[in-house]
Parts: C-alpha cells; sequence; structure tokens
C-alpha cells in the first residue's frame, strides 16, 4: 500500500492501472475513505498533506505483507468502512494477526476476524475494533535434536 501510495503522489492512479499483478481498485477506495486519495473522473488523485515516501523503506518491496483493515467503522446510514489501519510484514504476520488474536495499533485492541493469504487473494486481516485490557502475544519456540552422532 505505502508504494501505491507514493505511485498516487507522483501522478493520478487511472481506474484501468494495475500494480503488478494486483487490481488495485479496492486498496484505492480504502486509501479514500481514509482520505488520503480522492477520485474524480477516472483517477484517483493524492490528497493528503504528507509525503508518502517519508514514511516508506525500499525494504518493503514484497508483495507478501498483509493489510490490517478495520471494520469496525460505520457511516451515518450505518454501512461498514473499511480502513487501512496497518501493514504486517509476512515473517510477523502468524505470530501476531492469527484468528481471534487481539492485535494491537496505537494502544487500540483489535481482534482477528478473519486472515485471508490463499496464493490468487489480496493478504488481508480483517480486524474489529473491541474494548479488552489484554493482547495476545505468539510464543515461538526452537529446538534441536541430535538425530546421529558422527564421532564420539
Amino acid at each position: 500500500v505505502s508504494h501505491l501510495k507514493c505511485a498516487a503522489f507522483e501522478l493520478p492512479v487511472g481506474d484501468d492501472e494495475r500494480f503488478g499483478d494486483l487490481d488495485v481498485r479496492r486498496f484505492l477506495g480504502a486509501l479514500e475513505d481514509e482520505g488520503v486519495l480522492h477520485h474524480t473522473g477516472r483517477r484517483w488523485h493524492w490528497a493528503a498533506e504528507t509525503y508518502p515516501a517519508d514514511h516508506t523503506s525500499l525494504r518493503t518491496v514484497t508483495t507478501d505483507n498483509f493489510l490490517v483493515i478495520d471494520t469496525t467503522a460505520r457511516d451515518e446510514k450505518q454501512t461498514k468502512r473499511r480502513q487501512i489501519i496497518a501493514e504486517v510484514d509476512w515473517g510477523s504476520a502468524f505470530a501476531t494477526i492469527y484468528p481471534k488474536a487481539i492485535y494491537l495499533v496505537e494502544s487500540e485492541p483489535y481482534e482477528v476476524q478473519e486472515l485471508h493469504f490463499r496464493e490468487d487473494e489480496e493478504k488481508v486481516a480483517y480486524v474489529k475494533r473491541v474494548a479488552v485490557d489484554y493482547f495476545t502475544d505468539a510464543v515461538s519456540a526452537k529446538g534441536v535434536w541430535i538425530l546421529r552422532r558422527l564421532t564420539e
């Protein structure tokens, strides 16, 4: 998403443009909900006051990152609004945003409702804000077993 923001900052993104193999219209819509982009005509224009490259690392080029999307918010018609609130790298995702996990974003607790990561779809975690006073912290363990001694 950060690279998509940078692209939109440089030039408006057309409705029919793709980002690699991804159809990015859903992400563009979510960025518009956040006030980052504005859709007019058949193009998405940068609308935020910030410079997106200040918050983008060249090391995050991988498409294996997960978007964390908040499904808590509703508009005045009680329609669910989806807002991107975080991005988690592949290596951390299964220890932090697994289903039923309590994930913190800016000290606010969110429960992971669904995790989508099939090869043919975007990698997304859908979360919902909850009122709890804890968060989950995965414990990873590694072990070494001697299978056969080669020498004494």
